[in-house]
């Protein structure tokens, strides 16, 4: 729970989705020095039951946790000093497993969500942006759906391990000869 993150964003969402009569619950996974005001701020909006701060949790029980989301957010911001999360990698969890994802312009968001297809793309900074596309998501299951299987596809083809080692491998033993990520083999 770092500011890069864009929690306070997220919670100053969900009061918006929450006040145009939108059901939902939120469950904020990890720790860290916000966490405290980020409490406030849920308490301070009348979240309380719905947003719950999970504190950090094993992997296996995040994977749990996943199986029985609708979508994965994480409304990444770029600090006063210019910190920024370069490669969100829960994003890339989450599309592994078939989330719909929602996240910001911000660096690798772009770069992992391919947006109105695998998830939806947000600018930073912009609250009722964000609240507008969770509401989209919430509110068409089918095509929240559809945005999963996407993303998983999306996932394997362009952030599997294995073939990108293998492409890496070729890049570097014969320049010029390895195919482009997104091209296949």
């Amino acid at each position: 729970m770092v500011e890069k993150k864009g929690f306070a964003d997220l919670i100053e969402a969900c009061a918006l989705l929450r006040d145009r009569g939108q059901n939902f619950s939120l469950d904020i996974v990890g720790d860290g020095p916000l966490r405290q005001p980020l409490q406030a701020q849920i308490e301070g909006l009348g979240l309380e039951n719905r947003i719950l701060l999970c504190g950090a949790i094993p992997q296996e029980k995040l994977v749990a946790h996943m199986a029985q989301a609708q979508a994965a957010v994480l409304p990444c911001v770029v600090t006063d000093t210019g910190d920024r999360d370069g490669l969100p990698t829960v994003l890339l969890e989450a599309m592994a497993r078939g989330l719909p994802v929602v996240t910001t312009t911000v660096a690798g968001g772009p770069e992992i969500v391919e947006d109105d297809v695998t998830g939806l793309l947000c600018p930073p900074d912009k609250p009722p942006m964000l609240s507008g596309a969770l509401g989209d998501i919430l509110s068409d299951p089918a095509r929240a759906a559809q945005m999963g299987r996407a993303g998983r596809a999306r996932a394997e083809l362009l952030f599997n391990l294995t073939t990108n080692t293998a492409r890496l491998r070729a890049l570097l033993m014969h320049p010029g000869s390895a195919t482009r990520i997104g091209e296949a083999a």
